[in-house]
This record gives C-alpha cells, sequence and structure tokens, in this order.
C-alpha cells in the first residue's frame, strides 16, 4: 500500500507539474504590449504577437542549462512543429484548459483590446472620424521578448506573428462604416473592426485555427456559448463574465442610442438600426466563422497542426520527471490520439447549436428603439428615486386653498355658492418630497403631450408617469413607517401626502386627455391615432383609492396610538375617582383627577400645535375631536357609575367638568384665540367645594 501510495503521489505531482509547464509555453507564446507610446504615424499602438513557429524550447534549472532544439529538417511543404498544440492537448487531457483560457482572456482584453476601445471611444469626442489601422506581419525573435518566463520554466524563443492596432484621427475607416453623416454609428463600427480584426489573427496564430479553442477562448470574453437567451431576454442579463460583449454593448449603447428626450433623438434611432443590426450581424457572423460562438459550422475542418518532433517531452524536465511518451527524436504524439478517444475527450466541448439565437450586441442592435425607449424610462424613474431618497421629509411647505364650511351642508344649495369648492385642495401642508413628485409628474405628462411626439414615445413618458406615483407609494410608506408609527407631525405630513396626491390624481386624466387630442391634430398622419388613442386612454383614477387608504391606515394608526397614551396618563389617576365621589371633604382622590385633567389637556395641547399648521381643517377637528372625546368620557365615566355623590363632590365634579370642556373646546379655536385651559382653575374649584 505505501508503494501504491508513493506511485500515486508521485503520478499527481508530475500532472501537475505537466500541466503547470504547458500552460506556462501557451502563456509566453502570446506577447501584449500595451498601448503607452507613440507610432510614427502620430497615432497609439497595441501590439498582439504569438511566438510559436519553428520555436526553440529552452529548459533551465539551477544547476544546468539544457537546451532542446526541436527544429528538424522539413520538406518545403511540410508544417512547422509548435509546442503549442502539444501544451493544449496537455491540458484538454488533465482539464485545465478552461483555467488558461481564463488567463489568456484577460492579458488580451486588459493589455489590449480594453485600453484600445477605451482610447477609440475618447478619441471619438474630439474626432469622430478616428480609426484603426490594423497591420499584421512575421517580425524576427529580437523584437518579441519572450514572455513570463520563470526560472525553471520553459522559455519559448523564435519569430513571432505580429499584429498591430494603431489609432489614427482624421482616418477614413470610420467613416466607411457610418457615413459622415452618422459618426456614432462609424465610431461602433470601428470598434467592431477592431474586434473582429484582433480575434482573427488570435484564432488563427495563437489558437492554431482550432474551433474548439476558440469556443473555449470566446466563453471567457463573449460569454457562455456568447448566444444565450431569446430576443426578450435582458440587455444585460449574461454580460457580467464577458468583458468584451459588455464593452460592445456599451459602445452600442453611447454612440447609437442617443440621449433621451434630445432633440431628434427617435429619429436617430430609427436610422441608426438597420446599420446597428447589419454590424453586430456581420461581426457575429465572422465569430461564429472562427469558432468563437455556438453558432458555429459544425463542417468546419479542424485546422491543421503539427506536433513538435520531441512530442510531450519539450514540457517535462528530463532531470527530474520521466516522461510518459517516448523522448526518441521519431517519436510524436500520435500516441495521444487514442489516449484522446478513450477518454472522450473529442466530445468535451458542447458540439455547435444547430438553432442559432440572437447574443446580447444582436438584440440590442436590432432593438435599439426599444433600448431608446427604456432609457427614456429609467431616466425619469432615475430622477423620481433621487427625489425620494435625497429630499429631507421634514421639509413642508402649504398648498391648497382655504375651504369655508358649506352653509347647509348635506344639501345640494350648499354648493351654488361656490361650485368649484368641490375640486378645491383644503389648506394644509404636503412635504417637498410628495411636491417635487407631482412636479416630474406633470412634466413628464408635458412632454408626453407635446406636439410631435411619436406615440412609442408619449405612451413611455405616461407610463412613466404613473410609475412614479408608484414609487411615492412604494418607497415612501416604507421609509418612514417607523417615524410614522411613533412621530404625530410625520404621520400627518405622510397622510397629507397620500390626500394630496390622491386629489391630483383624479384630476390629471382630464386635465391631459384635452392637450393630447390637440397634440393628435399637430402629429404626423401615421401617428395622429395612436397620439389620439393615447388620449382617450390616459387615467389616474384607479390609483386613488390606494392612497386614501393608506393615509386613512396611517392616521388612524396614530389616532389610535395617542388614545392608548391618553388612556395611560388618565385611567391610573382615576382609579379611586369613583368612591371619592362619596366624600364631603377634598380627597387624595380630587387631587388625582384634576391630575389627570391637567396632564390630558397638556397632551392635546401639544398635539393641537403639531398638527394644526399640518393637517386639513376638517381632519384636525376629527381627530382632535376624537381624542377630546376619549378625556370626556374616561371623566365622566366614575360620576355616572358612583351610587352616591356628596354635594361638595358634585360642585367639584361641576368645576372639573367645565374646565375640561373649556380646554377641550380651545382646540378648536384659532391660533390667535383664547383656549380655555385648565390653568388657574384649581383654586376655584377647591374654594366652590369648601363653601358647599
Amino acid at each position: 500500500r505505501r508503494l501504491v501510495n508513493a506511485l500515486a503521489a508521485r503520478v499527481r505531482r508530475c500532472e501537475a507539474e505537466l500541466v503547470h509547464r504547458a500552460s506556462s509555453v501557451v502563456g509566453q507564446c502570446l506577447v501584449v504590449e500595451c498601448g503607452d507610446g507613440e507610432s510614427a504615424g502620430g497615432g497609439t499602438t497595441w501590439r498582439i504577437a504569438v511566438r510559436g513557429s519553428n520555436t526553440r524550447v529552452q529548459q533551465t534549472s539551477a544547476g544546468a542549462d539544457d537546451e532542446f532544439d526541436l527544429s528538424t529538417p522539413r520538406g518545403g511543404e511540410e508544417l512547422a512543429a509548435s509546442p503549442l498544440g502539444d501544451a493544449y492537448r496537455v491540458l484538454e487531457l488533465f482539464g485545465s484548459l478552461d483555467g488558461t483560457m481564463d488567463g489568456l482572456s484577460r492579458r488580451l482584453y486588459e493589455g489590449a483590446l480594453g485600453p484600445a476601445l477605451d482610447a477609440l471611444d475618447g478619441a471619438f469626442d474630439a474626432d469622430p472620424s478616428s480609426g484603426f489601422e490594423v497591420k499584421s506581419e512575421e517580425v524576427p525573435a529580437a523584437l518579441v521578448p519572450p514572455s513570463g518566463a520563470g526560472r525553471f520554466g520553459p522559455v519559448v524563443r523564435g519569430p513571432a506573428a505580429r499584429l498591430s492596432l494603431t489609432l489614427r484621427p482624421g482616418g477614413d475607416g470610420a467613416a466607411k462604416k457610418g457615413g459622415a453623416d452618422n459618426p456614432g454609428l462609424a465610431s461602433f463600427g470601428s470598434a467592431v473592426d477592431l474586434v473582429s480584426s484582433a480575434l482573427g489573427f488570435v484564432q488563427s496564430h495563437l489558437l492554431l485555427g482550432r474551433p474548439s479553442l476558440a469556443r473555449a477562448l470566446g466563453r471567457h470574453l463573449l460569454g457562455d456559448g456568447a448566444r444565450t437567451g431569446g430576443p426578450a431576454a435582458g440587455f444585460g442579463a449574461e454580460v457580467g463574465r464577458a468583458p468584451l460583449t459588455a464593452r460592445l454593448v456599451a459602445a452600442l449603447r453611447k454612440r447609437c442610442v442617443p440621449p433621451p428626450l434630445e432633440e431628434g433623438a427617435w429619429e436617430t434611432v430609427l436610422s441608426n438600426r438597420e446599420g446597428a443590426a447589419r454590424i453586430a450581424s456581420g461581426l457575429e457572423g465572422r465569430l461564429s466563422v472562427l469558432g468563437y460562438m455556438d453558432g458555429s459550422p459544425a463542417s468546419l475542418p479542424p485546422a491543421e497542426m503539427a506536433s513538435s518532433p520531441a512530442g510531450l517531452s519539450v514540457l517535462v524536465d528530463g532531470s527530474d520527471v520521466g516522461s510518459p511518451i517516448d523522448r526518441a527524436e521519431d517519436a510524436t504524439i500520435a500516441g495521444l490520439s487514442a489516449i484522446d478517444t478513450t477518454l472522450g475527450l473529442g466530445a468535451s466541448l458542447p458540439s455547435p447549436s444547430a438553432d442559432r439565437t440572437d447574443s446580447t450586441l444582436s438584440r440590442l442592435a436590432n432593438d435599439l428603439a426599444g433600448s431608446y425607449l427604456e432609457s427614456l424610462r429609467s431616466s425619469v424613474l432615475n430622477r423620481a428615486r433621487d427625489v425620494l431618497l435625497g429630499t429631507d421629509y421634514h421639509d413642508t411647505l402649504r398648498v391648497g386653498t382655504e375651504v369655508p364650511d358649506p352653509s347647509d351642508p348635506g344639501t345640494p344649495e350648499s354648493a351654488d355658492a361656490d361650485p368649484s369648492a368641490a375640486f378645491a385642495f383644503p389648506l394644509c401642508s404636503v412635504s417637498v418630497t410628495a411636491s417635487k413628485s407631482l412636479e416630474l409628474v406633470r412634466e413628464t405628462l408635458g412632454r408626453a403631450a407635446a406636439p410631435g411626439v411619436p406615440p412609442a414615445v408619449a405612451g413611455v413618458l405616461y407610463r412613466s408617469a404613473r410609475e412614479v406615483l408608484d414609487l411615492f407609494r412604494a418607497i415612501v410608506p416604507a421609509r418612514h413607517a417607523g417615524e410614522a408609527r411613533s412621530l404625530p407631525r410625520t404621520a400627518a405630513v405622510l397622510h397629507d401626502d397620500m390626500v394630496y396626491l390622491a386629489h391630483h390624481c383624479c384630476l390629471l386624466g382630464a386635465e391631459y386627455k384635452l392637450r393630447f387630442r390637440d397634440a393628435a391634430g399637430s402629429t404626423a398622419e401615421g401617428d395622429a391615432d395612436g397620439t389620439r388613442a393615447l388620449g382617450d386612454a390616459v387615467t389616474f383614477v384607479d390609483m386613488v383609492p390606494p392612497f386614501r387608504e393608506g393615509a386613512t391606515k396611517v392616521m388612524g394608526a396614530m389616532v389610535e396610538a395617542q388614545k392608548g397614551q391618553i388612556y395611560e396618563l388618565v385611567a391610573p389617576r382615576l382609579a379611586n375617582f369613583e368612591a371619592g365621589l362619596a366624600s364631603d371633604e377634598s380627597v387624595s382622590e380630587w387631587d388625582d383627577a384634576e391630575s389627570a385633567l391637567r396632564a390630558s389637556m397638556h397632551h392635546l395641547r401639544h398635539l393641537s400645535r403639531t398638527w394644526s399648521p399640518v393637517l386639513p381643517r376638517r381632519v384636525y377637528h376629527a381627530a382632535v375631536g376624537d381624542l377630546a372625546e376619549l378625556v370626556l368620557v374616561l371623566l365622566l365615566g366614575p360620576v355616572l357609575a358612583a351610587r352616591e355623590v356628596a354635594e361638595p363632590a358634585s360642585r367639584f365634579v361641576h368645576s372639573l367638568l367645565l374646565d375640561a370642556a373649556g380646554g377641550a373646546a380651545g382646540l378648536f379655536l384659532p391660533a390667535d384665540g383664547t383656549a380655555g385651559g385648565v390653568g388657574g382653575g384649581d383654586g376655584g374649584r377647591r374654594a366652590a367645594a369648601g363653601r358647599h
């Protein structure tokens, strides 16, 4: 058993070392130079170089320098030996290909493609005609230093194929894609050309023309399978793990989808739609042929690839680890083919799908109008969110008008004096948050009902206006729920906000229905029917019940909470008041009743100062009257339940109830009136009780 364990450990160590050396070979064959220098033509250049044709691998160790020359005499048509092919086979055999492709994709994107696209984006703002000049060439080894060679790893030497990407300001590459009259589409076309050229070069030289390797790399650069979901899927759902796809989607959005409500934005979107779809489709067709996307034809023949004459032995340190492959000079890697067949490595990668579905980029390109409408809606909702979350909810302002009480309430004659009074909002205080939200709703509806607005844009704006009110109803009550349960002023403000928005929801539909119909008269003939139909459908009445229900709920809960507090102030002090009414002289129970009245009136006056500047007059009267009634009921309860009331006690009760009624009445007087409080009444009650 010890022998078996030792052999297993040695096998695992050899496997790990072999995988490491294979990964090192692949990594060293790719050399990426960042664009931090200036080319002779005046533009910034990024270079992607691939070594590996007629390469010489040097194996270094701590005490010896052994060099293996992999080149052998070949005929004129014999393919060059490539250690890349051996390395890929090792990585596939041991299941480590995905990790290596992840590293390659990061180096390609972070070292060349990402910075080059960023530079193109920046250059476009200064010169919309900027584009890339692409040049591929074979260069000697001296011009391409090895990449990432470690002390104990193999060193790949030899000539290299190099792709140079030079950003030229004022070039004509972009103009060919989009034309001088459409610079945004031209810039997107330049970005697509850059990606197509770079990935084509990588597929031919670094991936040796193998579609299976291209699919493995494409999963990291372009996403899982690159073609996932149908047209209904979200544009950003699968680009989180696909940096290149995300970058192209961002470029398409920025250059071909104008900002919301920009003048002529809808016409720009419609004019860009066909060109963007054509460019995106061309890129995807190119990437499918190269194998990066799952839609590539299954009949593509694998590119021919020659193995190194020494086989996998070039990846193994001869002084330490024995190679599982014969090291004879005439040995080849043909023996590995049988292993591939036995382990089923040929079926490890998904076969190309027969059904071609749209990718994220293609869906966006084919639905630029939908993307613009969604960005339009998002801009309105983002403004609403900023108002709801960024405004201090305690800031209020006065709104409405003073509505006098009808001369004869409840009769038809009560509306004769001022028929418009039924549609007037009573004077009260609402939060600045609610006021700004309503202003945003009106602004959005005004834009939707403006002359010349297409029905699709008007419909999205109308929907966004409704969603602003939905956001208020969803966010504000939940965000301030704790304060609304404990602070009387916050509950009153939230109640007023709900009633205020419900009131305007009753009127907005009728107000803007006429404006939509007027706009239909100045709209193009093909869009007039749609605008007129939208005007017939616009309404906010369905949102009135939820707002009113919320207002009743929040204010009702606060009134019940205040009733509980008043009961706690009064009830314990009146526990023995019924027995004290039989006394002929002043007792402690009378003092407790006076204390209960003072405490309850003080509490009600505090609520009055809090609610009277905020609540509408009728709501204030109903709420405070309900609480004052509770105080009187608690005071009268022991009196009505007493079997015997002495004459001095009756005088005390009479004086106590007069002060209670006067204090309650003072809660309903104007602010400059005199409120009949309990202050100064104690001596009178005691004097009256002493006389009787």
